[in-house]
């Protein structure tokens, strides 16, 4: 198990290991919540363009132009799907 340390100012510093697994690093803002069962969750609120490039992955090789991708919007928000 990991342990966080409260220093004297408020600030909490967390292990490099959770830092790492979060991807968060010095100045990242977290968001933070308690449930009624006293479980604290951090959620990393800071993103920067270099983190999140390339998550997204094309299912196929197949191109689509702007056209055929408005139209296919078109389409899903006239069957409420948007």
């Amino acid at each position: 198990m990991n342990t966080a340390r409260l220093k004297e100012d408020g600030a909490l510093q967390l292990p490099p290991e959770i830092a790492g697994r979060l991807n968060i690093k010095p100045g990242d803002t977290l968001s933070v919540e308690i449930d009624k069962a006293g479980v604290i969750r951090l959620y990393p609120k800071t993103s920067r363009i270099e983190d999140v490039c390339g998550m997204l992955v094309p299912h196929s090789d197949t191109h689509v132009s702007v056209e055929q991708m408005d139209a296919t919007m078109s389409d899903a928000f006239r069957r409420g799907e948007l």
